[in-house]
């Protein structure tokens, strides 16, 4: 059965007027605050009230504390308006006539000031507005088991996304959408669903996404939001958590200044039926996952014997279709940075570092997989995304990985790869990208291996006994008298074989003067017995320089 919206308003200022003796107080300032919320009654008996202000607070009293004191009530009503409570509600038998500027501070701050008669008894306004304020609460409750038990039964009677936004959206008489953690829209329902382009925007998968404009303000908390463009309802922004991680959120579009008790009440158990769902697919994620990373090392370890059974499995697994990209994220001094850290925090520090790469890659609308290959993050990215912004994305999520969590990463990515079968290939090629980009002087820890052929092959070949020799027969005794007498003459030569030899350049990327560098130019030649005016003596050198980086 369906239960319509039932979406009453709480007790306001407006509405306590009208109950018991207050229907014959006067209110004399503070209209503008008449939709104040109130939830408690409390009177004053001391001069120094506002320690115990609160929230939707009608503070009642005689005045008699304050008798004495003609800058106490100005004083009470910047502080009730600084709590956000309701209202005061004041007799002036001992204060007298209410002075006209006191009127006027209330208007301005719209804090409702309500006279009430010297022969009134505070009792007969406190007991029958404690009454209904008790029993709109016992309303709110009563309410609220109700929607407990609704969405209940959605879950036991496999609930989704849609019949979840389905329910909350005829319970709160008002349009929903329901969006993952990366903004994409997972069910939308409600008159007025159909939404503007100012909220929402086309994603590359066919699907909407909550746009830029608003996804970057969201914060993570509850959120009013509102556009400049006054066509456009204000947006209401409930955000769902699983483990204390932020996983979704929960829009509704609306119609009025906020949400009343009843649609926050109904909002608060659909968020949790949403957790419940989400909780479900990241489940189904986790054994995907478990797929992705036995293919992954399937295909490293040589146990996909055809190139049909890879594609039929990376198919399975909505790997995007090749050709693809391998790009490589490689945490910097693992060992180190995991040293003192148990198994558990190294595992959660990982699936952290997981989401985020795959969270930011989404959000570019970039359709990919991530797997975890031990500290090392291996994305596969179509061919069709640019290899500049392949690059300019990951730099990002650099950034992002050192600002969140403190530490640095550097990343290869591979040329593109024609079918899954050759993906080791493509991975040993990404991983050597990753090498180079680690050398002294790459040009970066983002690097994409058709950029630094010339380097690879020196990567490959360095690791002979023969190339060993030959940087230590061409440059050893350089070193040696660097590491003897703290120089650093090693540098000095390798940016003069990096501008060919041309010693005004030299001097300004070193920032010193051409003297003083004719002066360490000389004793290179005499520590190394080469003359560094001849060009091919410059070529070697800066050869064993090169191939010194991947010693």
């Amino acid at each position: 059965m369906e239960e319509k919206g039932e979406t009453e308003l709480s007790i306001v200022v407006s509405d306590a007027l009208k109950i018991g003796a207050l229907s014959s107080c006067k209110l004399i300032a503070g209209k503008d605050g008449l939709n104040r919320k109130v939830s408690y009654i409390d009177t004053m008996e001391v001069p120094n009230i506002q320690p115990w202000l609160k929230k939707n607070l009608l503070l009642i009293t005689t005045g008699y504390s304050i008798k004495d004191d003609p800058e106490a009530l100005p004083r009470l009503i910047v502080d009730l308006q600084k709590a956000g409570a309701a209202g005061l509600a004041i007799k002036t038998r001992f204060l007298g006539d209410i002075s006209g500027e006191t009127i006027r501070l209330a208007d301005e701050m719209g804090v409702p000031l309500i006279e009430i008669p010297k022969e009134i008894p505070t009792v007969e306004i406190t007991m029958p507005l404690m009454k209904a304020i008790v029993d709109e609460h016992y309303h709110n409750l009563e309410f609220s088991e109700r929607m407990n038990r609704k969405f209940l039964e959605l879950e036991l009677n496999n609930g989704s996304f849609d019949n979840i936004a389905k329910t909350l959206a005829n319970l709160i008489a008002l349009p929903v959408f329901i969006v993952s953690r990366t903004y994409s829209v997972l069910a939308a329902a409600g008159k007025g669903s159909s939404i503007p382009d100012s909220i929402f925007e086309a994603d590359q998968s066919g699907g909407r996404r909550l746009s830029k404009q608003i996804s970057s303000q969201i914060a993570g908390n509850d959120v009013l939001f509102r556009l400049e463009n006054p066509e456009v309802p204000a947006l209401f922004v409930r955000s769902v958590s699983v483990k204390k991680q932020i996983c979704g959120y929960i829009i509704v579009l609306c119609q009025g200044p906020d949400l009343d008790d009843m649609q926050l009440i109904a909002l608060n158990h659909a968020s949790i039926s949403v957790a419940l769902e989400i909780s479900k697919l990241q489940k189904l994620d986790e054994h995907m996952r478990f797929l992705q990373n036995s293919l992954f090392l399937d295909l490293l370890a040589g146990n996909v014997k055809t190139k049909e059974e890879a594609e039929s499995r990376a198919r399975l697994l909505r790997w995007p279709l090749p050709p693809v990209r391998v790009a490589v994220a490689d945490i910097d001094r693992f060992e180190a940075v995991s040293q003192n850290l148990s198994e558990e925090k190294i595992q959660n520090l990982k699936e952290s570092l997981h989401q985020l790469i795959r969270d930011h890659l989404l959000s570019q609308n970039f359709p990919c997989a991530v797997i975890i290959h031990s500290d090392k993050f291996v994305t596969l990215l179509p061919k069709s995304v640019a290899a500049e912004k392949i690059t300019a994305t990951f730099n990002r999520i650099r950034s992002l990985i050192e600002c969140r969590h403190g530490l640095s990463v550097t990343v290869g990515i591979s040329d593109p790869c024609a079918s899954y079968a050759e993906l080791p290939f493509h991975y040993g090629e990404a991983c050597d990208a990753i090498a180079i980009g680690r050398a002294p002087g790459s040009g970066g820890p983002v690097q994409m291996i058709s950029n630094v052929r010339f380097e690879q092959a020196i990567l490959k070949s360095c690791s002979t006994v023969y190339f060993r020799r030959y940087v230590e027969n061409t440059i050893g005794k350089l070193e040696q008298y660097d590491r003897q007498r703290g120089t650093d003459l090693a540098k000095t030569l390798a940016v003069l074989t990096e501008n060919m030899g041309a010693r005004q350049k030299t001097a300004e990327k070193l920032f010193i003067h051409r003297n003083t560098l004719a002066n360490r130019i000389g004793k290179i030649e005499k520590i190394t017995g080469v003359d560094l005016s001849q060009n091919e003596n410059l070529y070697r050198f800066g050869f064993a320089l090169k191939i010194r980086r991947y010693l």
